[in-house]
């Protein structure tokens, strides 16, 4: 999810959005509790999904570059280099205790914001992902 404001509002706007998108994000992983665990090892050495309840792992990082040259692919045009695929958290679906759901809000110098998410693949799918976001889009 991406959107983009400009003026004095923009970061008034967004410092709303983190917080009325985690007060969502809360509600709805309330109606998901497998997001909302780790993945573990049992005694036999097989992986599993422990419902710990421990939540989502959510991150917020600050771009100096502007949205536009990042979305567009100008890696050389943007000031920090940052990739479209750093707009989401560190993929570290096999490493245990790891959070299976991580969002990363990720706040442009041009007032834009874009939302990664990950999920580990065994814990959800394409289908399910959409009913779960589509909750946490009517939540907020």
């Amino acid at each position: 999810m991406a959107a983009r404001r400009r003026g004095k509002a923009s970061e008034r706007v967004l410092q709303a959005f983190c917080r009325t998108g985690c007060d969502g994000l809360l509600k709805a992983v309330a109606a998901h509790p497998h997001l909302a665990c780790r993945l573990a090892v049992d005694d036999h050495g097989r992986r599993f999904i422990h419902l710990n309840n421990k939540g989502v792992l959510v991150m917020e990082t600050t771009i100096s570059a502007d949205m536009a040259v990042v979305l567009a692919g100008d890696v050389a045009a943007a000031t920090d280099h940052y990739l479209v695929s750093e707009l989401y958290p560190p993929c570290e679906q096999e490493k245990i205790g790891v959070p299976v759901l991580q969002v990363k809000l990720n706040r442009y110098k041009c007032g834009g914001l874009v939302v990664g998410i990950i999920s580990h693949h065994q814990v959800a799918d394409g289908h399910s992902m959409r009913t779960f976001l589509t909750k946490w889009a009517m939540i907020v």
